[in-house]
């Protein structure tokens, strides 16, 4: 696990929106937040990103989030196929972290 600033976290974000690249989306919550297969973020400000996670948007504060990322080798899915970059949210408070997946396209 690589800890990563704030801005490079979003630059990243920032990126999957403006291509609007399709991500896995995976969480520890066991409620609306599950494990999603087809995400994509639809807004992000310097303070929450909106997540469309299959017909759900959600909404996630980045106040006090930690972001980091994985290596391939560090997937915490490895039957999932291979992915091409992996970007993890730790919030403040309760919620559990999220990870995004961007999977490579063949």
């Amino acid at each position: 696990m690589n800890i990563i600033l704030s801005l490079e976290g979003c630059a990243i974000l920032r990126n999957w929106k403006t291509q609007s690249t399709l991500l896995w989306f995976f969480s520890l919550d066991t409620g609306d937040l599950a494990t999603k297969l087809e995400a994509k973020v639809l807004a992000l400000d310097e303070d929450c990103v909106i997540v469309k996670a299959d017909d759900s948007e959600v909404a996630l504060s980045l106040v006090a989030a930690e972001f980091f990322t994985l290596s391939a080798d560090e997937s915490p899915f490895p039957a999932m196929g291979r992915v091409r970059k992996f970007l993890g949210i730790r919030f403040s408070g309760a919620r559990p972290e999220v990870i995004f997946a961007e999977p490579e396209i063949m």
